[in-house]
């Protein structure tokens, strides 16, 4: 129910963005992020690990100091779980966010918003011997994301962010957060 409600104003927001904001910045972006996840397995821990993303991103220019950003990016979530062994789940989706963006000066501004990430792929890793299911990953998985955005030179600049996912995203699995940085060159 709230995940519904949360793809719902996630539309809102996209689809309200005013047409007048077409004066475009797009950028690649590369980053690297430690993620984490409980599991709901009695008995079972999880470690994190660290992973990669890249995509494309854009924003659009609202108001003065004030941009919305978006974009398509490929992110890799894998972890470890431990029981009686160790399984890696290594999930992949394309991430979708819808961040809004104030900037105080040319240098440095404050993000946050909602992600919508499609999954892409989930796949567990488990040792030979041992039969296991695959977590049954969910297609859309909302989250928030809150960061500082540093610019320099106009054209390269970095994010640091924390996001955390809203509920359960697989069968068993649920808290998913990150702490990361990623690489933005602005064109």
């Amino acid at each position: 129910m709230i995940k519904m409600l949360l793809l719902r104003v996630f539309s809102v927001i996209v689809a309200t963005v005013p047409a007048a904001a077409l004066a475009q910045e797009y950028n690649f972006t590369v980053g690297v992020h430690q993620t984490t996840a409980d599991s709901g397995v009695a008995g079972a821990s999880t470690d994190g690990k660290f992973n990669f993303k890249a995509g494309l991103g854009m924003a659009f220019e609202l108001a003065d100091g004030m941009h919305f950003r978006t974009g398509a990016i490929y992110n890799q979530r894998h972890f470890d779980e431990k029981t009686s062994f160790k399984r890696e789940v290594n999930f992949d989706y394309i991430d979708v966010p819808a961040n809004f963006q104030y900037g105080f000066n040319d240098m440095f501004a404050l993000f946050g918003g909602l992600i919508v990430g499609i999954n892409v792929n989930d796949d567990t890793d488990v040792p030979r011997g041992i039969t296991v299911t695959d977590p049954e990953a969910k297609g859309l998985v909302p989250l928030i994301n809150l960061g500082a955005n540093f610019l320099f030179n106009d054209m390269v600049g970095f994010d640091l962010y924390y996001e955390r996912g809203l509920g359960d995203f697989a069968e068993e699995l649920k808290d998913y957060s990150s702490f990361g940085g990623n690489f933005l060159y602005w064109f």
